[in-house]
């Protein structure tokens, strides 16, 4: 595939990576490389087609891809290593970066760069907790405890233990926030704070269905911004990681998904934000009635 963004082979328009080595990495398990259960789950048949055998072992093709690339295709002697994704395969990027830095000791500059991979813990716009729950079970079904960022899973096991009635809170390490404030490695993060996949499958809130805002009433910008502050709290107050010394993002309010993969994000215009001393640059697109 042609991506754009830092996988790129365009030297005019991605100088720094272009003339690396890239490696595509498919997840498979439908759960970011988290997935390591034993057994497999049976699939009923549907109509006339037959029923089957499904197996969520991301954890192990996460091990078996990095085996081959480090034994096979130059990895074991790579200096800089830029571990990315899109969408899925950029939470996968949150949930990994520590491990895969583990992975590779000898390297000597190591960073991180998600797109679009920054889902929310969050209700929809009518106040139902459906992602979360959805994303609760997800874990369960997999097995994927063991494949999360395990300083996080330390740490929510700790706040279970001392919060009566919480049942266990290790499964929102799924979740990139709660990921990221226990990640050592540098992470630049690159995100729309109003995600098309987040307003259609997280806040749902119909009248971004036609991919615009100018569909959107006033009340539903309203509505929209409190999001998008609460996508930048979540960003700026996970475990202080932002703040430290190499750690950035690129954050704007396009109604887009995985946009820096694409040759679009080559023309953002940017006319404002915050100054060069931020850790932050916030970009606005047009959150007003004009369809832009």
């Amino acid at each position: 595939p042609n991506y754009g963004g830092p996988m790129g082979a365009d030297a005019s328009l991605n100088p720094d990576f272009a003339e690396g080595n890239r490696a595509l990495l498919w997840y498979c398990d439908g759960a970011s490389f988290t997935g390591n259960k034993e057994d497999p789950v049976k699939v009923p048949g549907s109509g006339n087609q037959t029923g089957g055998e499904v197996y969520f072992r991301g954890r192990r093709v996460l091990d078996a891809l990095l085996d081959d690339l480090i034994g096979k295709h130059g990895l074991g002697s790579a200096t800089d290593v830029l571990l990315s994704g899109g969408s899925a395969g950029a939470l996968a990027a949150y949930l990994h970066a520590d491990y895969v830095r583990s992975r590779l000791p000898w390297v000597t500059r190591f960073k991180v760069a998600p797109i679009s991979g920054f889902f929310l813990d969050h209700a929809t716009v009518t106040g139902q907790q459906l992602f979360p729950g959805e994303t609760e079970k997800v874990v369960a079904m997999q097995n994927s405890t063991g494949g999360l960022n395990q300083a996080c899973v330390k740490a929510m096991s700790m706040a279970s233990s001392q919060m009566e009635g919480t049942g266990g809170q290790t499964w929102k390490c799924m979740f990139a926030n709660y990921s990221f404030a226990h990640t050592a490695s540098p992470v630049f993060a690159i995100n729309s704070a109003l995600d098309a996949w987040q307003m259609g499958h997280i806040w749902k809130q119909g009248c971004t269905s036609s991919g615009q805002f100018g569909n959107c009433t006033g009340s539903e910008l309203a509505q929209l911004r409190g999001y998008e502050a609460d996508f930048m709290r979540d960003l700026t107050h996970s475990g202080n990681t932002l703040s430290k010394p190499g750690n950035g993002a690129f954050v704007e309010s396009c109604l887009e998904h995985v946009g820096a993969q694409g040759v679009r994000f080559n023309q953002y215009t940017i006319s404002g934000g915050h100054g060069a001393t931020s850790p932050v640059c916030v970009v606005e697109c047009a959150l007003e009635r004009t369809g832009q």
